[in-house]
């Protein structure tokens, strides 16, 4: 069978005179970014599963190509594959899934089978009408060789399925990936301190940790790994083949495994590239900052959350204030040159008091945040709780349904935060930025736009002190 996997372009804008919280757009400025300059991590993935069943693959990049669906080329091919959110967005999908609906409504009408992934079909895949023949719930990967003649409309997923090994599902297909389309930029992860072409990969999948607003529909809790030599292959491939300059790894938590990170570095040191991970603090130590340092780490994003160790225990982040601050300085002094911390606003137990607590420490520590609204997604410990303060509703028969949900209460569960309150801190407009920050970053758009977090900031300092 002749496949087609489709990056949509999301370029949808919000319906005009939607009430929500989070009014959304998804049209980017072309120099804000692209997907923060990255390719869909699981399209290599794909495309090497299905050629070894025999099957030949295409990609189209249509969202950075900014293609609309009427303007694919389907023809020649038997089956189109278009996922509702990329790797890099399945823990914070974004809102709408129409672009998705778009490129395999057209497909549909040219005579091809059509499937379609991520979390919004697998949160409530009656969502999706008759123009969808196959629904993979949970990773494409377990079922996407089945979804190509499966008569089941819904394709539920067996972890049992999964490899433990990761290397089961290599080599991977990067030659899919068009390098040198110069859509793939490092200055987008990298804040315009490093530049040149950006390859993307991880190391593992899968995270054991129970924070409870992590949305891991999409990812079984158990961890599972490439193999450190492997990561090491598909690296040097990427900057050796093709001609990358900086690497991106989308591992959930980096360092998870202390033992098999360290093999990792020392397998990457020949290469001299950077590249940026992310992890939790309580993963961190000086060893391990030496040798994220030494094999080419530029950036580390880490999971701090708040400088509340009240917060951090009602959200079951795991660690402590002193914790992520020690990490921190063991990333600075190592000698990373970009050490990034994650910041929710208005989790459970959050007050102006424990918000204005952040605000002096992390100031006081001369940390630069990446700042995010605290939302509740789908069988997340935090819907729950929604759910018990008769906030959200226990079941949802749509994706609009959630959407309306979250937007809703975003910033509203497990606190005395009032919506009103949010609405008054949280003025784009006077803000000076055209979205609201929010967690779901990439979706709204000013992730890494130092400028308009600032302003962000500044609307929130007004509001607390």
């Amino acid at each position: 069978m002749k496949v087609l996997i489709v990056n949509p372009y999301r370029h949808q804008l919000p319906p005009s005179g939607k009430e929500s919280l989070f009014r959304k757009t998804q049209l980017w400025d072309e120099e804000v970014m692209r997907d923060y300059g990255t390719y869909p991590l699981e399209v290599p993935y794909l495309g090497a599963i299905l050629r070894k069943a025999g099957h030949s693959v295409a990609f189209i990049d249509a969202h950075q190509r900014r293609l609309k669906a009427s303007e694919i080329d389907f023809k020649g091919f038997d089956c189109v594959i278009a996922g509702t959110a990329p790797y890099g967005n399945w823990r914070c999908a974004q809102f709408s899934y129409a672009h998705a609906v778009e490129v395999l409504g057209e497909a549909k009408n040219s005579g091809l089978r059509t499937i379609t992934y991520g979390p919004h079909g697998t949160v409530a895949p009656a969502t999706f009408g008759d123009d969808i023949d196959c629904i993979i719930k949970g990773e494409p990967e377990g079922s996407v060789v089945r979804a190509l003649s499966a008569s089941r409309k819904i394709l539920e997923l067996n972890e049992a399925e999964l490899p433990q090994n990761l290397d089961d599902w290599t080599p991977l297909a990067f030659d899919l990936i068009d390098f040198d389309s110069g859509f793939y930029d490092a200055r987008y992860i990298f804040e315009g301190r490093v530049t040149g072409r950006l390859g993307n990969l991880a190391g593992t999948r899968g995270c054991p940790f129970p924070c409870s607003f992590c949305f891991k529909v999409m990812i079984p809790d158990k961890l599972r790994s490439h193999t450190p030599q492997k990561v090491a292959e598909m690296a040097s491939e990427l900057v050796n083949r093709y001609g990358c300059k900086a690497l991106n790894f989308n591992d959930l938590t980096f360092t998870l495994n202390k033992k098999w990170v360290l093999e990792v570095c020392e397998r990457l040191k020949p290469l001299r590239t950077p590249y940026s991970c992310a992890t939790r603090c309580d993963r961190m130590d000086p060893e391990v900052a030496r040798a994220l340092a030494e094999s080419g780490c530029y950036k580390i994003d880490l999971g701090v959350e708040s400088a509340s160790d009240e917060v951090l225990r009602e959200i079951k982040k795991g660690h402590s204030w002193e914790e992520s601050l020690k990490s921190i300085e063991d990333c600075r002094k190592a000698g990373i040159p970009l050490v990034k911390v994650f910041q929710i606003f208005f989790t459970p137990g959050e007050s102006p008091e424990s918000v204005r607590e952040t605000f002096k420490k992390m100031q006081a520590a001369g940390i630069e945040i990446t700042p995010a609204i605290c939302t509740p997604y789908p069988s997340t410990g935090l819907w729950k709780r929604g759910v018990e303060e008769g906030k959200l509703p226990e079941t949802v028969n749509s994706w609009e349904e959630v959407v309306e949900a979250m937007s809703r209460n975003a910033g509203t569960i497990g606190n005395s935060f009032k919506r009103g309150d949010l609405e008054g801190l949280l003025d784009a407009e006077s803000a000076g930025i055209r979205s609201i920050l929010n967690k779901m970053g990439n979706e709204y758009g000013i992730n890494g736009v130092s400028g308009v977090l600032k302003k962000g900031l500044k609307k929130i300092r007004r509001f607390i002190s």
